[in-house]
């Protein structure tokens, strides 16, 4: 079977050629589909890993924020901290909150998430209040005071890391 031989059978049906077009187009489209959807598929993963990512730093923030609001309270507790010191933390600690309150929130999907980081930034805030009233620095009644914020900043960071781990 020969070149001749295909020749003659392509002439003997005129319509063939506008069937090949017919089936070449709805290969191309179908080809074209498959390339858009691969595409997307790839733009949701990325963003979803963008969003984890994103959940993930604020959880690490969290911890840090925690872990300076502890410091200071170890600071006060275990190592008498004097009014320099207590004043050099609430520095650090409203340096801290000021970040804090720049994060966006805008971007992050998780409801549960927003809450936890609004609400440890009330405690930061509150925390911070407690070192600044005047009350000469009487170590006992701070720490009362401190006490009970820290605690429900450590409940907001742990719970921040189980939504985190969920994800």
């Amino acid at each position: 079977m020969g070149w001749e031989v295909v020749s003659c059978w392509i002439e003997g049906h005129p319509g063939l050629a506008s069937w090949v077009q017919a089936f070449g187009s709805v290969g191309a489209i179908i080809y074209a589909v498959r390339i858009a959807n691969k595409q997307f598929q790839r733009s949701v993963e990325q963003q979803k890993k963008e969003e984890v990512l994103q959940n993930q730093r604020l959880v690490g923030y969290a911890g840090r924020v925690f872990v300076a609001m502890k410091n200071t309270f170890e600071g006060i507790e275990n190592y008498g901290y004097g009014v320099d010191e207590i004043q050099r933390s609430v520095i650090d600690l409203k340096d801290i909150a000021e970040v804090v309150s720049n994060v966006g929130l805008d971007n992050v999907k998780d409801l549960d998430l927003c809450i936890e980081w609004i609400h440890l930034r009330h405690c930061l805030k509150k925390y911070i209040s407690a070192l600044e009233r005047d009350r000469s620095f009487s170590y006992s009644t701070i720490l009362e005071e401190m006490s009970p914020i820290l605690h429900s900043a450590k409940i907001c960071q742990d719970d921040m890391l189980k939504i985190s781990e969920a994800m």
